[in-house]
C-alpha cells in the first residue's frame, strides 16, 4: 500500500472493511475474527461493543482490537473518561498489554485510540512492574474532515518497521509529546521568518544554544511602523500568529466561512484561512487587505448584518472578548511576502488541531490549546531573565487536583462535617480523592450539597499566571467534578448552581467569572492566558457566541509591588481618620461603597453584551477617585506637611524618620497630582495594579471580612539576579521586613502570597526551586512556613523543565495549624508516584532541611544511622583563601598553593605556588600552614552506572595554603583526622550526602559548613578509629608509589557499613554495585566493636 492510499483510507468515514485493510497493512501477526465477538455490557451509551481480533507484536506483547459503536445522542468528548474506563477494565480482564479501539457513531469522523498499561519502577525489587490502574489513552481523530497527515506518517513508519515492531514502537506512533515538539520547532521557524523580514535578524541554534544573528539589513518598516523597536516587531508577530492559531481552532468548529443560509453554524470551511489565501489575488498585501479586516471588521465587530464578512461573502462570527481589539502598534500598514504565509499555512495543514485540552490520562494526537501556552513560554521576551519556565502538564494536573482536594476537605471541616472517628475520616478522605482524581461521586454523595456549594464559591488565584496553565487546570477539574456530581445528584446540585439541566457553557462561565483570578507582569502572558480561557468556552458551544471580557479577571500587573509610573505606591487600606470622629468613619464607608461599585462593574463588564467602553471608563474613574481619597487620608493620618527642622529634634534617628516621612508625603502629593491629570484625560492609559483595588471582593477588608483566596497556585518566577532589582530587594528586606536570604524571587513569592493572598485555612501550592528542600538560605521558609503551618504534601519533580538545568519541587501548604504528617511524592517517567505519608519529625533533620528521600529507604537503615552518629558537633569546616590567578605561580616560592582540582581521593598532585604574598592578609592565611584533611568544595555529580555524588578528600601532611575551592577542617579530640578522611571518602558518605543532604540534586553542590554538619559521623572508640587510620596511611603510601588502592578503599567501605550494623540486604539498597557476597560481608569483624559505648 502506498502512503497516499493509506491516507485516503484514513480520510474517509469509518468502515470495518477499510479498517481490516489498514490493520493488516500496518501491524504484524494480525488475527481478525471472521465473526466479531459481541462483548456484553450494561452501558446505555454504547449500542454495540465488539472484539475484532488481536495482534501479536514482535516483542511478545499482545494488543486487542475493539470496535465501539457509541449511541448517536452521546457526546464522545464529554463521556471520554467513562468510555476510557470501559476499555481499560478489559485490558486487565483479557490479560492484554494494550488495546486498539475504534469509537464511531456512523458520522463523518471517528476516534481511533490506543490504551496501554503503564509500568513503574519498584526501587526495592529493582524491576518494572505493571500498574493495574490509571491506563493512559492516546487518540487520533480520523475521517472526512481531518487532514490525517500525522496519522498517515506515523502508521506508515510503523508498517515499514513491521517485522521488528514492539509495544514501544506503537506508543511512539501515538506520541503527543513528539508531535508537540515537532510543531513548536517548526512554529518557531515560521515565527522567525516574519520577524527576520522586518528586523533582518533571526535566532539560530549553535552548540545547543540559541544565538541571534543578522541575516540582512532591516526593512524600512522597522522604523516607520515600529519606531525602530525590535521588541514591538516580535510582539506584533506573536499576536498575529496567536490569532491565526486561534482561527485554526475556530475552523475546527466549522464556524469560519459558513454559508449565509447556515443558521446553525455547522457548514463552515475547515480550511477557511488557507483557502482564503489561495483565492486572494493580491497575496503580497494579504495581511493588511484580508487579515486585518478579518480581525477588526469581522471577528471583533458585532454590528454586521447577518455576521457577513464582505471579502469572502460568507459568515464569520463576532467573538471579541478583547482578542481582536487593535493594539497601539497595529495602526501602521504592514505587509509580508506571500511565501511567508504560504509556508505558514502549509505548516498548519500538516497538523490536527483539537480544541479540548488533553489531560494526563487522555491524549488526543493533535495540537490542543495548551500548545499556545508552550509557544508563549518559549517565545516570551527574555523568559529566563524573568524566571519564567513552562510547567509540564503532569505536574500541573497533580498540583490542581491536590489543591482542590485539600480545599474541599477544609470546606467540609469548616461546616463541622468532617468525621471525628479516625477510620471514618480516612474513608471520607479516600472517597474525596476518588471524586477529584477519578471523578467517582458515589463515595461522597452524602455530601453533595456542601461540595456543590464549595465548588461554586471557591476563589482561585495564580499571581504569576504565565500562559494560564494552573487556572485552566483548575477550571477543567471543577468542571469535570461538577459534571459527575450533577449526574449523580441533579436536583440538589442544580438548585445550588441554578441550572435545571446540564449546561456546560454556563458552568464554565460561572467558574471563570466567580472563581478565577490571575496576574502577570508580562502583557503577552495575559493575552495567551485569556485566549486559553476563551477556547475552553468554545469547546462546549454548539454555535458561536460573543466571548466574555476578561480584562478584570486576568490582569497585567506586578504581583509583588503596587507601582504607578514606575514608583512604588503602598496604599494603607485599613486607615481611619480617628481624629475626625464620625467624619473619619464616613471616609472609610465611602471608600467601601466605591470598592463595591468597582466590584459590581467589573462583574458587569464580563458580560459580552455590556457596553465595555463606557464601563471601562467608569471603572477607571472609580479607581482613580478611590486612590486619590486613600492617598489624602494617608497624608492626613500618616503624613508630614512641612519639612522637619533639625534643631527641633534631639534624637538623630527621629529626625531622619521625620525627613523620610516628609519625602514620602511629598511623593503622595505628586501622585495625587498625576492622578488628577489622568482623571481629566480619559483617553490616557491608566497603568496600576493593586490587589485590594483590583480584586476588592476577595482582597479588601472594606468589602469582605475574610480576605484572601481559597487556592493560591502557580509557578512563580525564579531568579537571583535578573528578576528583582537591587533596589527592590532592599525595599522588601528593609521596608517590608521580609526575610528571604536566598535572594530568589521564588522565595519572596512564597512568603508574600502566603501572608497576603491566601485566606485563613486557604491552600497555597507552588512549584519552586528544589534547593528549597535543602539550601541553607531557604531555612526560614522551611522553619516559619512549612513547619509552622499545615504542610500537606511535598513533590520532588527533579529536572522537570525542558532546556533548563533548574530542578524543582512542589509544596502544598494550608494556612492552619501544622499537621504531624506530610505526604511525599516523586515525579517518575510514568507520572507522579506517591510513596506515603510520613512524620514531619522524621523528615525534618536537626539542620531544618527536609529530607524527602528518607521516604525512599527502609526506616531500619535511617534508625541505625541515627543511633550511631555523634549528637554534638565534632568537625568544623574552614573555607580556603578567596584569591585569584594573580596569586598563582608555576615557579617555586616559599609556599605551595592548592586548588580543588589539585587533589584526588587520598592524594595531592600540584605544582602550584603562591606569589604576591605581601598582598595577602597573612593572619588569615597562616592558619592553613599545618597538616589537615581537605575536601573539594564542589561535589562531583556522576550519572553512571547510576546517579550519585562523589565526595573527594585527601590529607595534607605538609601544611599547604589552599584556595576557596577547598575546605579544611578543625577536628574535635574525639575524632582522629584520618578516620574523618576515610569516612569522607567512603561510598556511604557520598550516598548519604546525595540522598539526605542534597536531596538528589544534580546542580552544582557546594560542601560548605552548613552541609558538612549534616554528615552523620559515627561515634566510635579511638581503638576502632585507629583501624581506619592504619588503612588510610597504607592507601596514602601506596598512592605515592602509583599503586592500585581500590581493594583497600573497598575495605574502608565494608567497615563503614559494618559500623552501622547494616545487613547485607540494606547495604545492597545503599550500594547496588557492592562487590561482596552475603557470606563474605557477614564475616567482617571489627576489633573492639561491640560495647554499647563504642556505638
Amino acid at each position: 500500500m502506498q502512503k497516499e492510499e493509506l491516507r485516503s483510507l484514513l480520510n474517509t468515514e469509518y468502515s470495518k472493511k477499510n479498517w481490516e485493510k489498514i490493520i493488516e497493512f500496518v501491524f504484524p501477526n494480525v488475527s481478525l475474527l471472521q465473526n466479531p465477538q459481541e462483548i456484553p455490557h450494561d452501558n446505555e451509551k454504547i449500542d454495540s461493543f465488539k472484539n475484532l481480533g488481536d495482534i501479536r507484536l514482535n516483542d511478545g506483547k499482545y494488543l486487542k482490537l475493539f470496535e465501539v459503536h457509541v449511541a448517536e445522542n452521546v457526546n464522545i468528548l464529554r463521556n471520554k473518561v467513562e468510555l476510557r474506563n470501559l476499555v481499560a477494565k478489559l485490558i486487565d480482564q483479557e490479560n492484554m498489554h494494550g488495546v486498539l479501539a475504534i469509537y464511531e457513531q456512523g458520522k463523518e469522523d471517528y476516534r481511533f485510540t490506543f490504551t496501554a498499561k503503564t509500568t513503574e519502577f519498584n526501587m526495592e525489587a529493582g524491576n518494572f512492574e505493571d500498574k493495574e490502574t490509571d491506563h493512559k489513552r492516546y487518540t487520533y481523530i480520523l475521517g472526512k474532515n481531518e487532514s490525517c497527515r500525522t496519522a498517515t506518517e506515523r502508521f506508515y513508519e510503523l508498517a515499514e518497521n513491521k517485522e521488528a515492531m514492539s509495544l514501544q514502537d506503537v506508543q511512539e506512533a501515538f506520541s503527543v509529546e513528539k508531535l508537540s515538539k515537532q510543531f513548536f520547532t517548526e512554529y518557531k521557524e515560521r515565527y522567525m521568518d516574519f520577524v527576520q523580514y522586518i528586523t533582518g535578524k533571526r535566532q539560530v541554534k549553535r552548540r545547543n544554544k540559541w544565538q541571534e544573528i543578522t541575516v540582512h539589513e532591516p526593512h524600512s518598516l522597522l522604523r516607520s511602523a515600529f519606531d525602530g523597536e525590535e521588541t514591538k516587531v516580535r510582539d506584533f508577530v506573536k499576536l498575529m500568529l496567536g490569532r491565526l492559531v486561534f482561527i485554526q481552532f475556530l475552523q475546527k468548529k466549522r464556524w469560519m466561512g459558513a454559508p449565509t443560509d447556515d443558521t446553525k453554524w455547522t457548514s463552515g470551511d475547515p480550511d477557511f484561512i488557507h483557502n482564503a489565501f489561495r483565492n486572494f489575488n493580491l497575496k503580497n498585501v494579504f495581511y493588511s487587505q484580508f487579515l486585518q479586516p478579518l480581525f477588526y471588521d469581522a471577528l471583533g465587530r458585532p454590528d454586521r448584518d447577518g455576521q457577513l464578512f464582505h471579502i469572502t461573502n460568507t459568515k464569520v462570527p463576532y467573538l471579541d472578548g478583547g482578542l481582536f481589539e487593535k493594539k497601539e502598534y497595529e495602526s501602521a500598514i504592514v505587509d509580508f511576502p506571500d511565501e511567508l504565509f504560504e509556508r505558514l499555512f502549509d505548516f498548519f495543514d500538516r497538523y490536527n488541531f483539537t480544541i479540548d485540552e488533553n489531560d494526563p490520562e487522555e491524549h488526543e494526537v493533535g495540537i490542543d490549546p495548551e500548545m499556545l501556552g508552550l509557544i508563549f513560554e518559549n517565545l516570551l521576551e527574555d523568559n529566563k531573565d524573568k524566571g519564567a519556565f513552562y510547567t509540564p502538564k503532569v505536574i500541573v494536573h497533580y498540583m490542581c487536583q491536590e489543591s482542590l482536594t485539600e480545599y474541599l476537605k477544609t470546606s467540609l471541616e469548616e461546616k463541622n462535617l468532617w468525621p471525628e472517628d479516625k477510620q471514618a475520616a480516612e474513608d471520607l478522605e479516600a472517597n474525596l480523592r476518588e471524586f477529584v482524581k477519578k471523578k467517582e461521586a458515589n463515595g461522597i454523595i452524602d455530601f453533595d450539597e456542601p461540595i456543590a456549594r464549595a465548588l461554586r464559591d471557591v476563589k482561585i488565584c495564580d499571581p504569576a499566571i504565565g500562559s494560564g496553565a494552573f487556572p485552566i487546570g483548575l477550571l477543567n477539574e471543577i468542571f469535570r467534578c461538577m459534571y459527575v456530581l450533577f449526574d449523580t445528584s441533579p436536583y440538589i446540585v442544580g438548585k445550588i448552581w441554578n441550572i435545571d439541566s446540564w449546561k456546560p457553557n454556563e458552568i464554565k462561565k460561572h467558574i471563570i467569572q466567580n472563581s478565577i483570578y490571575g496576574v502577570d507582569i508580562e502583557p503577552g502572558a495575559v493575552d495567551i492566558a485569556r485566549l486559553r480561557f476563551w477556547l475552553s468556552l468554545i469547546i462546549d458551544e454548539p454555535e458561536p457566541t460573543a466571548l466574555p471580557n476578561l480584562d478584570y479577571k486576568i490582569m497585567v500587573g506586578d504581583s509583588l509591588l503596587s507601582k504607578f509610573e514606575g514608583e512604588v505606591i503602598e496604599i494603607n487600606w485599613n486607615l481611619k481618620d480617628t481624629s475626625q470622629g464620625l467624619f473619619g468613619d464616613s471616609i472609610a464607608k465611602r471608600n467601601a461603597e466605591l470598592l463595591t461599585k468597582i466590584s459590581y462593574k467589573q462583574k458587569e463588564i464580563f458580560d459580552p453584551e455590556s457596553n465595555k467602553k463606557n464601563l471601562a471608563q467608569e471603572i477607571r474613574k472609580l479607581k482613580i477617585d478611590l486612590l486619590i481619597n486613600q492617598l489624602k487620608l494617608m497624608i492626613k493620618t500618616e503624613g508630614l506637611d512641612s519639612p522637619p527642622i533639625k534643631n527641633n529634634f534631639k534624637n538623630k534617628t527621629k529626625f531622619t524618620k521625620a525627613q523620610e516621612c516628609y519625602l514620602q508625603t511629598e511623593g503622595w502629593k505628586q501622585t495625587i497630582s498625576k492622578l488628577e491629570k489622568l482623571k481629566q484625560n480619559p483617553d490616557q492609559p491608566f497603568y496600576h495594579f493593586d490587589w485590594k483595588l483590583d480584586f476588592p471582593e476577595v482582597m479588601n477588608e472594606l468589602t469582605t471580612s475574610n480576605t484572601g483566596f481559597d487556592i493560591v497556585i502557580g509557578n512563580p518566577p525564579y531568579g537571583f539576579r535578573t528578576v528583582l532589582s537591587k533596589d527592590e530587594k532592599v525595599y522588601f528586606r528593609k521596608v517590608k521586613e521580609i526575610d528571604f536570604r536566598s535572594g530568589d524571587s521564588a522565595e519572596l513569592f512564597v512568603k508574600v502570597a502566603f501572608d497576603n493572598f491566601t485566606k485563613n485555612k486557604g491552600v497555597q501550592t507552588f512549584i519552586i526551586p528544589k534547593k528549597s528542600l535543602y539550601g541553607d538560605a531557604w531555612e526560614d521558609t522551611r522553619v516559619n512556613y512549612w513547619r509552622k503551618y499545615n504542610l500537606s504534601f511535598i513533590l520532588d519533580t527533579g529536572k522537570s523543565f525542558d532546556n533548563v538545568l533548574l530542578e524543582a519541587s512542589v509544596f502544598c501548604l494550608k494556612k492552619q495549624k501544622a499537621n504531624t504528617n506530610v505526604k511525599v511524592a516523586f515525579l517518575t517517567k510514568n507520572g507522579v508516584k506517591e510513596v506515603g505519608a510520613f512524620s514531619l519529625n522524621d523528615l525534618f533533620a536537626e539542620s531544618n532541611t527536609l529530607q524527602v528521600y528518607k521516604a525512599q529507604y527502609p526506616k531500619s537503615i535511617i534508625e541505625k544511622i541515627d543511633k550511631v552518629k555523634f549528637k554534638e558537633k565534632v568537625v568544623e569546616g574552614k573555607l580556603g583563601l578567596a584569591i585569584g590567578t594573580d596569586f598563582f605561580s608555576d615557579a617555586p616560592t616559599d609556599n605551595k598553593l592548592l586548588k580543588g582540582i589539585d587533589i584526588q581521593r587520598f592524594k595531592i598532585q600540584s605544582h602550584r605556588y603562591l606569589k604576591n604574598q605581601q598582598k595577602l592578609k597573612w593572619e588569615n592565611a597562616k592558619q592553613f600552614l599545618k597538616p589537615k584533611v581537605l575536601t573539594q568544595v564542589i561535589v562531583a555529580h556522576i550519572e553512571n552506572p547510576y546517579p550519585h555524588l562523589k565526595v573527594t578528600a585527601c590529607y595534607d601532611a605538609e601544611g599547604i595554603l589552599i584556595t576557596n575551592t577547598l575546605m579544611s577542617f578543625e577536628v574535635d579530640s574525639q575524632v582522629e583526622e584520618k578516620f574523618w578522611l576515610a569516612y569522607l571518602n567512603s561510598s556511604f558518605t557520598s550516598w548519604y550526602a546525595y540522598n539526605f543532604i542534597y536531596a538528589r540534586a544534580i546542580r552544582t553542590m557546594h560542601f560548605y559548613n552548613f552541609y558538612i554538619q549534616q554528615v552523620p559521623i559515627p561515634n566510635i572508640s579511638k581503638e576502632i578509629q585507629l583501624i581506619f587510620v592504619r588503612k588510610v596511611d597504607n592507601i596514602i603510601s601506596q598512592k605515592a608509589k602509583g599503586l592500585d588502592t581500590s581493594t583497600l578503599e573497598q575495605d574502608i567501605d565494608n567497615l563503614i557499613y559494618s559500623l552501622y550494623d547494616l545487613t547485607y540486604d540494606e547495604v545492597k539498597i545503599i550500594d547496588p554495585e557492592f562487590p561482596l557476597g552475603k557470606e563474605e560481608y557477614e564475616a567482617i569483624e571489627i576489633e573492639g566493636k561491640g560495647s554499647e559505648q563504642d556505638l
